[in-house]
């Protein structure tokens, strides 16, 4: 029986990702016309000047040992599009630079101290290009650069985990498909950087040696170690837009969100999560080894995955977070993707009650200007069926959903791309209605019609179940004359579904509302 769940989980899995590929050269068209106004227009006052201010020598030697650069600027590395990027290094004298790219020539200065900068761009997506630098007496050629969407991936472990490790939790059916997935990777558009694990009590204006490495091209040779989330939301955006595509690991895992917070903003933070001191508790340890070396670098936006067991001023410190990295970046306008967490099933009731009220704060995020947020209610993996279950290995769709979210939010990407909305929820004729909307062509029902519950007194809840109306309508069975409030995705039992022990066959079973795109109604608490 539980070999026959894992099966039918694997085979939806399956039909989400096909059905979601399929799109239609208008689609396509109308998808990349929005992407490509989408601009990013801090610094645009800072552009260098293309006045030439000396005459390029361009049969001067080149030496790359005389100029230094940051790990995030080398040979195939992925530069934001439709953006002003700073590109800095240092050179061993001073005078006149230049920079030669894309068929443009900047012209700078290197300073007493041995510091350049340009500001360069706008770009559209594509390459691959050379860039390559000129001074009086030397030069510097970087090769195979892509124009791309630039994605910072940060967050605790269910970011940093790789690929190698949901494969050795993974069932037999799902180790094949991701096997199948790094197979297939060899794709040149995908590049990436892991930020190595440092703590610092101050802010850090550059990466230490040996801590971070240049761009790699993503391949079935270096997969393996890439964080899982961040393989699948670039591989969905690359199988959605066909452009370069640069993500930039930076997590650490059960790190609490007051770490990850910049100094001055963390000054006079609550104490609930700064009790043990220690490398992992102490704010902004990696903010400022890990966050703060990148703030130079032009991103599309951060995507955010982090907050399990930290349901106690989760919004609170994460709206820190947001503010605090767009001030820093000099990005008022940096977009940000908070990934809904998925079930977990350990420890119950502390972590169902948990991990509820961290989703309930992960909703209100989204309506900070510039944050949207990933449903992953119907996700996880029983712990029963894997080692390790507070890291589900069904990152597949939880970085492919992450993707579409921020599609939808932020690319104006046309069609339904997220999940199901309550409008509506209260008695029309005497019976219990429940209204959404986007629903594409309409919601359905799982067989499994799980996840209702109906309170008289807002604290004992009892199950309901649904008949669907309409394509866009519900109507709950609530067995109660006074309904004061409905839940939904919150318990892990129902014995009137399952039986006497009232256990699912896969956390998948939990709930049952999905729309035409597949994607599953969020939990919600609401009063009638």
């Amino acid at each position: 029986m539980c070999e026959r769940y894992l099966m039918l989980a694997f085979l939806s899995t399956l039909i989400i990702l096909l059905t979601a590929c399929h799109k239609t050269s208008t689609e396509v068209n109308k998808m990349m016309d929005a992407l490509n106004l989408n601009l990013i227009s801090t610094n645009d006052n800072l552009l260098t000047s293309m006045e030439p201010t000396f005459d390029i020598d361009y049969s001067v030697p080149l030496e790359k040992s005389r100029f230094l650069f940051e790990p995030i600027f080398s040979d195939s590395m992925v530069l934001q599009a439709n953006a002003v990027i700073k590109f800095h290094g240092s050179h061993d004298t001073d005078g006149k630079i230049a920079l030669m790219f894309n068929g443009q020539t900047y012209y700078s200065e290197v300073t007493t101290n041995q510091l350049f900068s340009f500001y360069i761009g706008y770009y559209t997506h594509g390459g691959p290009y050379e860039m390559t630098l000129y001074t009086k007496t030397s030069k510097y050629v970087f090769k195979d650069i892509m124009i791309g969407e630039v994605y910072l991936m940060s967050g605790q472990s269910n970011m940093a985990i790789t690929m190698s490790q949901i494969l050795n939790s993974a069932n037999s059916a799902y180790t094949q498909k991701i096997k199948q997935d790094i197979d297939d990777i060899d794709k040149e558009k995908i590049r990436f950087i892991t930020v190595g694990i440092l703590g610092s009590s101050e802010p850090l204006n550059k990466f230490q040696t040996h801590q971070t490495y240049p761009w790699e091209v993503l391949s079935s040779d270096n997969a393996l170690n890439v964080s899982a989330t961040a393989f699948y939301f670039a591989q969905e955006i690359l199988n959605q837009y066909d452009i370069p595509v640069g993500i930039i690991i930076s997590a650490v895992g059960a790190t609490y969100t007051n770490t990850w917070i910049p100094k001055v903003d963390a000054i006079g933070m609550d104490s609930t999560y700064v009790k043990n001191i220690s490398d992992a508790d102490t704010p902004s340890q990696y903010y400022n080894g890990m966050i703060a070396p990148l703030k130079h670098m032009i991103f599309r936006g951060v995507i955010w995955y982090q907050g399990e067991g930290q349901d106690v001023k989760y919004e609170e410190n994460v709206t820190k977070l947001i503010h605090g990295w767009r001030r820093e970046f000099s990005n008022p306008n940096l977009k940000f993707l908070i990934v809904g967490l998925p079930r977990f099933d350990f420890d119950l009731p502390n972590t169902q009650e948990s991990w509820f009220q961290v989703r309930k704060q992960q909703q209100r995020l989204a309506n900070i200007e510039g944050v949207t947020y990933s449903v992953n209610i119907d996700l996880g993996i029983l712990s029963s069926q894997t080692n390790d279950p507070i890291h589900p290995y069904d990152k597949d769709l939880i970085g492919k959903r992450a993707a579409h979210a921020f599609m939808d939010a932020f690319y104006e990407a046309p069609g339904i791309w997220t999940s199901p909305r309550l409008i509506y929820a209260g008695y029309l004729d005497g019976k219990l209605i429940l209204k959404f909307s986007n629903v594409g062509e309409g919601i359905y029902l799982t067989d499994k019609k799980t996840g209702f519950e109906v309170s008289s007194d807002g604290i004992r809840f009892s199950y309901a179940e649904p008949k669907l109306v309409d394509h866009e309508t519900i109507e709950l069975n609530a067995r109660l004359d006074n309904v004061q409030a409905i839940r939904y995705g919150y318990s892990y039992s129902f014995q009137e579904v399952f039986g006497s022990n009232g256990q699912p066959g896969s956390l998948s079973e939990l709930v049952c509302v999905f729309n035409s795109g597949h994607y599953p109604l969020d939990q919600f608490l609401i009063y009638t």
